[in-house]
């Protein structure tokens, strides 16, 4: 009994951590794009959406409604047309108390819990709604370069997705500015500068020569010399070359 009970949390634990995981990269790509329009996004738009305006009112007083759509629209990118639909998701995951007059909302008061149990909740939502194959395309592309980037064709490779689709997942992750590619030793390399923003031109001229997982060595060696220079390590070969 005790086994099939730690068995249970530790599949629930694993499925938070995915949904967590899933939250953080629609916010992150919703954060690059901002206003950048793009049609093959619907659930990944408003979940990053929804993950951003819930990081931003949490631990606020009640919100007047019409001041809510000003701020989000000015400071958070989120269109004025597209609040109220933001709104109505968290108060769907009850982030939000919603006083309406009729049909129009007067007012919000947050009920946003912290980190965890915010991206764990708005992930469960997008797996709910359902992601559609450019979504999951993108964040798929995302979450493998949150660990290391990756040589262009290898990562294509690997998706094993039409060469169109990854194509066009990638441009949209240029325009949003979350994903940049680079030439290093002929060969191309794509990286996030949301993970890699620092020494960008070393991680990628170590994957052109080496390989993804040589950059895994290459974290390892700087944790363990914390607050030495990358470009000092290297010239040491804390890691093999």
């Amino acid at each position: 009994m005790v086994g099939n009970k730690m068995s249970v949390e530790t599949e629930k634990a694993t499925q938070e951590g995915k949904s967590a995981e899933l939250a953080a990269r629609c916010h992150e790509i919703q954060t690059g794009l901002t206003l950048v329009e793009v049609p093959e996004f619907d659930t990944l738009t408003a979940t990053g959406m929804a993950v951003r305006l819930a990081l931003h009112i949490r631990g606020l007083p009640a919100i007047n409604f019409d001041v809510l759509r000003l701020v989000a629209s000015h400071y958070l990118g989120i269109p004025p047309v597209v609040v109220k639909r933001i709104v109505e998701i968290l108060g769907e995951v009850e982030f939000v108390k919603i006083a309406k007059e009729g049909k129009r909302i007067k007012t919000i008061l947050p009920t946003v819990p912290y980190y965890q149990d915010l991206y764990n909740t708005l992930g469960d939502y997008a797996v709910t709604q359902g992601l559609n194959e450019s979504e999951q395309l993108s964040i798929e592309i995302l979450k493998r370069l949150a660990k290391s980037p990756e040589k262009l064709e290898s990562l294509k490779s690997q998706l094993g997705a039409d060469k169109k689709l990854i194509n066009r997942a990638i441009e949209i992750g240029q325009e949003g500015a979350y994903l940049r590619q680079y030439r290093y030793r002929g060969r191309d390399v794509l990286l996030s500068p949301v993970y890699f923003s620092e020494n960008a031109d070393i991680f990628a001229d170590i994957v052109a020569a080496k390989g993804s997982k040589q950059v895994q060595k290459v974290l390892n060696a700087v944790k363990s010399a914390q607050g030495i220079p990358l470009e000092i390590i290297r010239k040491k070969r804390r890691y093999p070359m």
